[in-house]
């Protein structure tokens, strides 16, 4: 039961970093800064979506 609640805490933290991940890329593209960034952010959120679905499969 407390394991499960921390993996939900985990999911939580995961999905907000995910969503705010995507919001500074939205927002890095079209304030116009480095392309580095963006693409340093996407790769970011791609991992952390990874890391939701390997959590919710297992």
């Amino acid at each position: 039961m407390i394991i499960n609640l921390i993996f939900l805490i985990a999911n939580l933290i995961m999905a907000a970093m995910f969503t705010s991940m995507l919001y500074f890329m939205v927002k890095a593209r079209r304030d116009g800064i480095n392309i580095g960034i963006t693409v340093g952010l996407l790769l970011i959120s791609i991992g952390n979506l990874l890391y939701f679905v390997a959590q919710a499969v297992s």
